[in-house]
């Protein structure tokens, strides 16, 4: 179950051991998947996992080969996730780590756009009008950031469901 976790939450190879109590995970990872993460990834896992596990007492997890904690080597080896740069008024920003439906923002360019950072292995975001979904949605499969531009203007929500953390920002315009 641990492994399955890590592997939802985008860490491609991760090497798992769990004591024969069940009460601690240890998992290690590489420093291309330790890259990706944010500082936060750590709490966040464990919380996870405590949540599957109700008598689960500790989560380490390590970047392979320096054997330092996920958090600490966040910290000093790796440049902060950025969501990608784009033009356009800054009309939303969320973050979440699963399934959330964010507040109402109004867009009244003709053309506006999505930017995300997905922390996990899938994130999809329906695109909310009114009382029902408009139809549009995004989609990724891949960690890291990436964009989606809708057309029309008007005063939606996003519905976002996603494994691992993500973070979304919406500008008014291209």
């Amino acid at each position: 179950m641990a492994r399955a976790t890590l592997l939802r939450f985008g860490f491609a190879d991760p090497r798992v051991t769990v004591t024969s109590s069940g009460s601690t995970v240890a998992a290690t990872i590489g420093k291309r998947d330790a890259c990706t993460a944010t500082r936060e990834t750590s709490s966040r896992l464990a919380e996870t996992l405590r949540q599957q596990i109700p008598w689960l007492r500790s989560v380490e997890i390590v970047v392979s080969p320096s054997g330092s904690p996920l958090s600490e080597y966040v910290r000093r080896h790796c440049k902060p996730a950025a969501l990608p740069r784009g033009n356009g008024r800054v009309v939303l920003t969320a973050t979440g780590a699963s399934l959330k439906t964010t507040r109402s923002f109004t867009v009244r360019s003709r053309r506006w756009s999505v930017e995300y950072f997905n922390g996990g292995r899938h994130l999809i975001g329906f695109v909310l009008k009114g009382a029902g979904q408009s139809g549009d949605s995004f989609r990724t499969t891949k960690r890291g950031p990436g964009r989606h531009v809708f057309t029309g203007a008007g005063t939606f929500k996003l519905q976002i469901a996603g494994v691992g953390e993500w973070t979304v920002r919406v500008r008014d315009g291209v």
